[in-house]
């Protein structure tokens, strides 16, 4: 027994050395492309590849990385105003909603406007989410409520009080099942969808909390703020599993989780965006967008693209693992 635990010791142990340096080959290879030597970057990134039965750590960011050796990555610009959300499509498509009142839907491939349509007035406000089978539209009011709104009959379906501070993002689940809120409160609330009650609230954060996103799988969340954290949550229990400390002290104003659950992607003032291992928490890999904040992160369903918005009205696409 004693040898076991002793080899489970050290196998563990190994495990965490490979690990750290293979983020450090990550940073490695990042900084050799800045200096434009794209042949060392590339020697880092082939030291990370796993030999025999070893675990593939490889995630996003290596593929982005190995991409970069090679391409550049898409910027769509077309909005007058700033873009607050997001969304993959089908057949290469990018669609974007803007504080100019604005959806735009382009082909990521070509770079070019698809379609363009006018939805609602400019505002410098746009804090409405849709669910994923499109029968809603959750939007926060003055009230520091949430309004769930049948998007067939217009009606009001639910009324969610309990925020004591402005609402500053809300979010539907993958499973169309919860809804989340993030407040100046310094909370987090999830609600049923079908009752209209409250799950739980998620307290922790010391500032006001601005973004929330879910896991694929809906049963994470993770939150960021004003104090500069980010936070990572059992969605129904409300239970806190970890949290990622900002080394740069960034106010958090927008985060989104990987499909596989490995990866957490987060931006804010400093344009750029962050990509974080969720296992130990660290900082992985700094993607400089060269545009101003970025008010929205976003991973395509497959894992293969990540997409950022930004205040200017510009959306940034780069392609990961094939």
């Amino acid at each position: 027994m004693q040898i076991r635990q002793q080899q489970r010791e050290t196998k563990a142990a190994l495990d965490a050395e490979r690990q750290t340096l293979y983020f450090h080959r990550i940073r490695l290879s990042q900084a050799a492309l800045q200096g434009n030597n794209s042949r060392q970057a590339e020697s880092y990134l082939q030291a990370c590849r796993p030999a025999g039965d070893q675990r593939d750590l490889r995630g996003w960011e290596w593929h982005y990385l190995q991409r970069l050796c090679h391409t550049e990555l898409v910027s769509l610009e077309g909005h007058a105003k700033g873009v607050r959300q997001v969304a993959f499509q089908e057949g290469g498509r990018v669609a974007s909603l803007s504080e100019d009142g604005m959806l735009k839907v382009w082909d990521f491939v070509a770079g070019q406007v698809v379609s363009s349509k006018a939805i609602f007035p400019a505002t410098k406000d746009l804090r409405a989410a849709f669910s994923p089978e499109g029968a809603f539209i959750a939007l926060p009011d003055e009230d520091n409520q949430v309004m769930l709104r049948d998007l067939a009959t217009g009606e009001i379906v639910h009324r969610l009080p309990g925020h004591t501070g402005r609402i500053r993002m809300v979010t539907f689940s993958p499973d169309d099942q919860l809804l989340a809120s993030a407040s100046e409160d310094k909370t987090v609330k999830v609600w049923d969808m079908a009752t209209g009650r409250e799950v739980c609230t998620f307290r922790g954060h010391t500032g006001g909390v601005i973004c929330v996103a879910f896991s694929a799988d809906s049963l994470r969340i993770v939150s960021g703020g004003s104090d500069k954290l980010i936070r990572l949550w059992d969605a129904r229990t409300g239970g806190e599993l970890r949290t990622f400390h900002n080394p740069w002290g960034r106010v958090v104003h927008s985060v989104a989780l990987s499909p596989d659950g490995r990866r957490l992607a987060s931006g804010g003032l400093q344009a750029i965006v962050s990509l974080w291992d969720i296992d130990t928490g660290q900082e992985i890999l700094e993607i400089p967008t060269g545009h101003t904040i970025v008010t929205g992160v976003m991973f395509s369903p497959e894992g293969r693209r990540l997409a950022a918005v930004c205040n200017d009205g510009t959306v940034l696409v780069w392609d990961g693992p094939t």
